[in-house]
């Protein structure tokens, strides 16, 4: 039922009504902490841990009998929780998801907005699904775009219908909750308490150890008290449901550490980052990771071109008749750099004027096609895409740069993505410096709903050493886009 075009409008939609005004308003600010930290830097970056803390185990039955315990431990800018051999740090400071593998002495560290991110775009998805449907008549829609069920699984709530969720209590202080006339939850409390600075951290962490509505976890936190027991309905993909019991086994006070020791690796894993593993975003991680992180430690090649070099370039070109190359060269390095050429000092004898590449550029018949399709892409991206295609970058040094204006077109016509990850994996090839082709592939696979992917790239292209700070940075959207998501959902930061 996802159609590429329908999966694209969607997408556009959700980022455009995040970012709104945001992105002239909110200034860009380089990433602090991305996949590629060590723990050490981690850890100097999250600073001083607070002395109040608390934990809460629970024992955790299912319908087919399986039992494992479930930590949950909260501090004021962090919480972990623990499944079996499974821990999870949510650092609220850092706004980064960490999986620890404590066998292996290992860590993997995500972006908290793309999780976020994926649960907002991707309850817009479930609503227009259900919409479609029901326009269709479609009288047995799938549990996953129930507006129950599509908020017990994304975690927030579908604020286009009612919760139509009913409660009860019985005599046995049991608080029991019915949607559809079956009961889909219910809890008993303890009598203790979760300190007042821990209360938000409680309902962060009973939101990531349960599987509730949004409204029921509201009820059952309200208070600040520690469940006793807590039983809950989550629909499975396959179909049916499953039964959860949780018992409470200890909660109380803890003097909260880092729970990532500082001697654990980075393990940037790209098969984890996305699923299932046969989707184009693996394929495209596991090729490219070990450039980008070149890239962003300033190793890849000789280091990333500097400006003057640019300009350098720019002037041979200028000197040798080839204004499509010149044309190029004085792209990218507005890409990489933002503006350089608008101006250029007396003392610069080898800079060239940006409006003077272009008048040049004009002349030759490459040149006059790509700025041609600069000037129509809004209108018709299809015929910009067409013009782009039919340039000839035999001759260019970066041709790569066309490719990346190729996939740009594509991506908004929704078609051909295979092409257009291609070319968007040419561009990052030939220049892994450029912080722009990063957003450009991020966006592709935001379109189609790879989100923790699209947040690799973005979080990566922000951590590249000299990155374009100007107001017309590509990836300043993406620091507004994680503005809003905290605006608009201060219930997971």
């Amino acid at each position: 039922m996802k159609s590429t075009a329908r999966v694209i409008l969607i997408a556009s939609t959700m980022m455009s009504a995040l970012t709104g005004a945001a992105g002239s308003t909110f200034a860009s600010q380089p990433s602090v902490v991305g996949p590629q930290r060590t723990a050490t830097e981690l850890r100097e970056a999250h600073g001083p841990i607070s002395p109040t803390g608390f934990r809460i185990v629970y024992e955790s039955v299912t319908d087919g009998g399986s039992k494992e315990q479930v930590t949950l431990t909260l501090a004021e800018d962090f919480i972990e929780t623990a499944r079996e051999a499974h821990f999870r740090l949510i650092d609220f400071k850092l706004r980064r998801s960490i999986r620890i593998d404590r066998s292996k002495r290992s860590f993997e560290n995500y972006s908290l907005y793309g999780e976020i991110a994926f649960r907002a775009y991707e309850m817009q998805n479930r609503q227009h699904l259900r919409r479609t449907l029901e326009s269709m008549n479609v009288n047995d829609p799938p549990s996953s775009v129930n507006p129950f069920w599509a908020a017990v699984e994304l975690r927030v709530p579908d604020r286009t219908a009612p919760d139509a969720i009913a409660s009860r209590r019985d005599d046995g202080d049991i608080v029991r909750f019915s949607y559809g006339g079956s009961e889909v939850s219910s809890f008993t409390l303890s009598t203790t308490q979760v300190p007042v600075a821990l209360r938000k951290r409680f309902v962060q962490g009973m939101r990531e150890v349960t599987s509730v509505h949004p409204a029921i976890l509201d009820a059952m936190t309200s208070g600040g008290t520690v469940p006793q027991e807590i039983a809950y309905v989550r629909a499975k993909n396959s179909g049916g449901f499953k039964y959860t019991t949780l018992v409470l086994i200890s909660a109380g006070p803890v003097t909260p550490s880092y729970p990532l020791p500082a001697d654990f690796k980075a393990d940037i894993r790209p098969d984890r980052a996305v699923a299932p593993l046969e989707r184009p975003g693996a394929k495209i991680l596991r090729e490219l990771m070990p450039v980008m992180l070149d890239a962003v430690a300033g190793r890849h090649g000789s280091g990333p071109q500097s400006v003057s070099n640019y300009k350098s370039a720019i002037d041979n070109a200028m000197r040798a008749g080839q204004s499509f190359q010149a044309l190029a060269l004085a792209l990218e390095l507005s890409l990489q750099y933002g503006d350089n050429l608008s101006t250029c000092p007396s003392s610069e004898t080898a800079c060239h004027p940006f409006g003077k590449i272009v008048q040049a550029a004009e002349r030759d018949p490459n040149g006059r096609a790509l700025l041609h399709s600069f000037r129509i892409e809004q209108s018709d991206p299809a015929a910009a895409t067409r013009e782009r295609e039919s340039i000839d970058t035999s001759l260019l040094s970066n041709g790569y740069l066309v490719g990346a204006f190729i996939a740009n077109g594509l991506n908004a016509q929704g078609t051909r993505p295979e092409d257009a990850r291609r070319l968007h994996r040419d561009a990052i090839l030939g220049n892994p410096y450029v912080g722009s082709f990063y957003k450009d592939i991020g966006d592709h696979f935001t379109y189609s709903f790879e989100i923790p992917t699209a947040w690799l790239f973005y979080d990566l292209g922000r951590a590249l050493p000299g990155r374009n700070q100007a107001e017309s940075d590509p990836l300043a959207r993406v620091d507004s886009i994680e503005k809003r998501l905290s605006a608009d959902f201060p219930e997971f930061f």
